[in-house]
């Protein structure tokens, strides 16, 4: 098995001059310590208190579809552009991608409060309409926040991400002091600014500045080239947060709040196989640029899945075991997310081993992944209300998203290897 990894672990030392290897470290680092203060919040507020803020956190993942693709296509164009050594195109697309993502920008924020107005006039209570209005904060920045992300990320500037990323750790750590004052209010005030806090950062430290461009032609362009990647971009986030749309649609915010504890844990797992894959799609994305092969994409796409398999076995296997215990001794308000949590573990493992899915934007062929990500989500809501159906419990939830995470992971991956394997001659 050491003989398979090295060659991975030899791609990462050869490209440590652009930081990889430190920003997966700090994201890393950045995962262990946001599932660490999310605990210590958890531990510090009520599960209905929690639930609000989660249940307000979901009008993220749909107004997301607000970007059209352009950002998605910025991550293609920006890298492929850079790979032919056309920094100058490279650019113009950025500056044509900030102008609409400032717009997107602005106009999420003022849904945001179109909803705290509909809410208030509906007689929402007060702590519901408080969160609404600081979300609007997270609103505003998480556009601008991934627009930025694509610059560094594309121009495998992995280095100074990694820094910031380790800022962002230590203002989690800071923030807690928020909570511990000021109760619930507090933990809406911190989850509000964590991201406004991290665009600060990504705009101190930007490779370039950005700057007010309109081009018609181009925009519209960008936008096609990443609407497809968008659409599934969108659809695999509506996968994700699922099993919360029907916990807080059927169950309510209480028992949202005690399935944090699975959010958490299953969440924690995303970061680091997140930082692998976009080190990959870049490197993918710059190969492409150079010889438009799709065989020479196989050992990107299936090596770091073998690499973050090995890596997070240990960790999952101690985590599955210590769950019950640890939450019993402190988070004894939380022992109902028990089983829940014991479910995440493991499909936040199964999650991470799907870097191959960047070969379906890498070789522009999305048609099989959207068809795919369709058939999960149509299975998630099916599953998930039979399951609260007959049984009526977060634990149900969970297990139906195991089920669902298994048969994505599956299928991309089968999927992936059949476009990338090498032809007969």
């Amino acid at each position: 098995m050491i003989s398979v990894i090295n060659p991975f672990l030899r791609s990462i030392r050869k490209e440590d001059s652009k930081g990889s290897a430190w920003f997966t470290i700090s994201t890393g680092l950045k995962a262990f310590v946001q599932m660490a203060t999310s605990l210590i919040v958890i531990r510090m507020v009520l599960p209905e208190e929690l639930g609000i803020w989660k249940s307000v956190v979901l009008i993220q993942a749909y107004i997301s579809i607000l970007q059209f693709g352009v950002i998605e296509g910025l991550n293609r164009q920006y890298a492929l552009y850079r790979g032919a050594g056309k920094d100058d195109v490279a650019r113009e697309r950025a500056h044509l991608a900030f102008t609409f993502i400032l717009f997107v920008s602005l106009l999420s924020g003022l849904i945001v409060l179109i909803i705290a107005g509909v809410s208030w006039s509906s007689g929402s209570n007060d702590k519901t309409l408080i969160a609404l209005l600081l979300f609007t904060l997270q609103a505003l920045a998480v556009p601008l926040s991934n627009y930025y992300d694509t610059l560094y990320r594309s121009g495998q500037l992995f280095s100074t991400l990694g820094w910031i990323q380790f800022g962002e750790s230590v203002f989690l750590i800071g923030s807690l002091l928020l909570v511990y004052f000021w109760g619930w209010l507090g933990m809406f005030i911190r989850y509000a600014i964590i991201f406004p806090t991290g665009l600060l950062l990504r705009y101190y430290f930007r490779p370039h500045t950005s700057r007010i461009m309109i081009n018609w032609k181009i925009l519209i362009n960008l936008s096609k080239i990443g609407l497809k990647v968008l659409f599934s971009n969108y659809l695999f986030n509506l996968i994700m947060v699922a099993d919360i749309t029907l916990i807080a649609a059927f169950l309510g915010q209480e028992q949202l709040g005690i399935y944090s504890i699975a959010i958490t844990v299953g969440g924690a797992y995303v970061f680091f196989p997140t930082a692998v894959n976009n080190i990959v799609f870049s490197r993918m994305a710059y190969r492409v640029g150079q010889s438009n092969n799709a065989a020479s994409l196989r050992r990107l796409a299936f090596l770091p899945e073998l690499y973050i398999a090995v890596i997070l076995l240990i960790p999952t296997v101690i985590l599955w075991f210590a769950m019950e215990p640890l939450i019993t001794w402190a988070l004894p308000k939380y022992i109902g997310g028990i089983a829940s949590a014991k479910w995440m573990v493991v499909a936040g493992y199964i999650r991470g081993l799907n870097s191959s899915a960047r070969v379906f934007k890498a070789l522009n062929r999305m048609k099989e992944y959207i068809f795919i990500l369709i058939g999960a989500l149509v299975l998630m809501y099916i599953l998930g209300w039979l399951g609260i159906r007959q049984a009526e419990t977060i634990e149900s939830v969970a297990k139906v998203k195991l089920v669902v995470i298994v048969f994505l992971t599956l299928s991309i991956n089968i999927a992936s290897y059949q476009m990338v394997k090498p032809t007969k001659s």
